[in-house]
């Protein structure tokens, strides 16, 4: 083989060789259940907010589907219409966290709210920055939809609501434990019957609402409520107001 031929062979192998890194690429980038992609700040001006310095390189499929975008009509000035899909309630604490993390150069992380199709989206945000050397900064991150993780929340908050309400409007006194009997929960007739206020309560022990001679006769039963039991006691307890103080 002649020289030439050798270097075409090599230039043809370095073709293929570069035509599968761009597939793999792009196929790396379009396989992604997040969005990607890369902003370029500008060096801060006086007078120009972030929004006048930000613009995008590269958007990948998925980041546009999260944000309900055309990539074909995307363009480098498409930041102004992504923020105005931010929650109004949002958009401020949005843009303050972005500016604080330019100034800092630190890696970002920011959840934000996007209304998007009449109905609220979640999404969080990550990235990291670069320093480039005509003084503006390259962040390249990804963003995630966090709306299922952000609706499970609000259910187990709204449930933990109904919860407290409930005890609240129970007609017993209602104690709550942990492994060693120290409270973590109590309702107003607990705090009544025992006259007690509810944080001097929540750092005792169900030990402390019992004489020594009640816990003799009667100690409590950790180890079968561990087991699952239900165990069912009568004891009589002391309230705040019935304990002997020395002379």
């Amino acid at each position: 083989m002649s020289n030439k031929e050798s270097e075409l062979s090599i230039i043809k192998q370095i073709e293929v060789a570069l035509v599968e890194s761009q597939q793999l690429y792009a196929d790396l980038v379009s396989n992604q259940s997040a969005g990607i992609y890369r902003m370029l700040i500008q060096k801060q001006e006086s007078g120009k907010s972030i929004l006048e310095l930000t613009s995008f390189e590269f958007v990948s499929d998925r980041f546009c589907e999260l944000l309900k975008v055309d990539k074909t009509k995307f363009s480098k000035d498409a930041i102004t219409a992504i923020f105005r899909k931010i929650h109004p309630d949002d958009l401020q604490k949005f843009i303050k966290s972005n500016e604080l993390a330019q100034q800092s150069q630190e890696p970002y992380i920011g959840e934000v709210r996007l209304l998007i199709d009449n109905s609220i989206k979640w999404l969080r945000f990550e990235s990291s920055p670069r320093k480039l050397d005509d003084g503006s900064t390259r962040w390249t991150g990804v963003a995630v939809d966090i709306t299922s993780q952000k609706l499970a929340e609000e259910a187990t908050r709204i449930n933990e609501e109904r919860y407290r309400m409930l005890l609240e409007l129970a007609t017993d006194a209602f104690f709550q434990g942990d492994k060693n009997g120290n409270f973590i929960t109590v309702n107003s007739v607990a705090i009544e019957q025992t006259g007690y206020s509810r944080n001097e309560l929540l750092q005792m022990n169900m030990k402390d609402l019992f004489t020594d001679e009640t816990l003799l006769d009667k100690p409590l039963k950790y180890e079968q409520l561990r087991k699952g039991e239900v165990v069912i006691s009568e004891r009589e307890l002391i309230r705040k107001d019935e304990i002997p103080h020395d002379a």
